[in-house]
């Protein structure tokens, strides 16, 4: 149950959000999902990121491919994912 944004979409409190050696895994409280099914989104669809902070916050932006898509993330949720980013080119903690 954790917050997050998708596009233009804020989530409060509604993700859940893991992260594997696939990519990063994200769906919607069922209440608050009105049929959208879960979603995996492979390390390779990952183009960019960058420090998106809040305050006092620690979030990170990551630019999708196609569709171009921005998530924004906080850096406890990505944590666990360094190394599969690493796999990946990306040196961002």
């Amino acid at each position: 149950m954790r917050s997050g944004s998708v596009g233009l979409m804020y989530y409060k409190g509604t993700l859940n959000i893991g992260t594997n050696p696939q990519g990063i895994y994200l769906s919607i409280f069922p209440l608050f999902s009105f049929g959208l099914t879960p979603l995996l989104i492979p390390w390779s669809a990952i183009r960019k990121i960058e420090p998106a902070n809040q305050l006092f916050i620690q979030r990170f932006r990551l630019y999708l491919g196609s569709p171009k898509i921005t998530l924004v993330l906080s850096k406890d949720i990505l944590e666990p994912a360094k190394e599969f980013l690493a796999t990946q080119g990306f040196e961002w903690i």
